[in-house]
């Protein structure tokens, strides 16, 4: 495996810390705002 640069060193720590930020934010923008999502879950309450 070759070296990696600092900036490629920087930029992958940066990634891999922004990204479960990244996923809970995208999670909680599908949660609250997809409408099929919320169907389905509206279904599942009353089932």
């Amino acid at each position: 495996m070759p070296p990696l640069s600092n900036s490629n060193y920087f930029g992958y720590i940066f990634f891999s810390r922004t990204l479960p930020h990244r996923a809970l934010l995208s999670g909680l923008w599908l949660q609250y705002n997809n409408p099929q999502k919320k169907r389905y879950s509206k279904n599942l309450n009353y089932e």
